[in-house]
């Protein structure tokens, strides 16, 4: 998971965090703002502002995304807090990068959490 602390970036600019996968894909999740993010479409247009709340639907659709993700604001006041994260298995990498006229991707935290197995049970014939 990546947790950013404030994300900072300048409408002209933009940030990525970017989710590699050891079956060779990969998902980009491109955004800006301070307060809401913007996120860039797969059209290459921005959403509108996102506050306060949990939005990995709507960023997976407009985006189009191919794997399952959390996207999380979890506070607007004073800090833009964010959280990414994969829900899908066989994570490889994680890439962070901006071109941010303001503070930036500050504070950033990477985590990771190893997938939950759960086995079969097995099912005994009755005697």
């Amino acid at each position: 998971m990546v947790h950013v602390w404030h994300s900072d970036i300048h409408p002209t600019g933009e940030a990525y965090v970017k989710f590699i996968y050891e079956d060779g894909s990969s998902d980009k999740i491109i955004f800006h703002g301070n307060g809401c993010n913007e996120f860039k479409k797969a059209d290459g247009e921005w959403t509108g502002g996102l506050g306060v709340g949990e939005h990995s639907e709507t960023v997976m659709s407009e985006l189009g995304l191919a794997k399952q993700y959390r996207i999380e604001c979890t506070k607007t006041e004073g800090q833009n807090t964010w959280e990414y994260e994969s829900l899908s298995g066989g994570l490889q990498q994680i890439e962070l990068e901006d071109s941010a006229e303001w503070g930036g991707l500050r504070d950033v935290t990477i985590t990771y959490k190893e997938p939950e197995k759960f086995g079969v049970p097995k099912i005994y014939g009755g005697a």
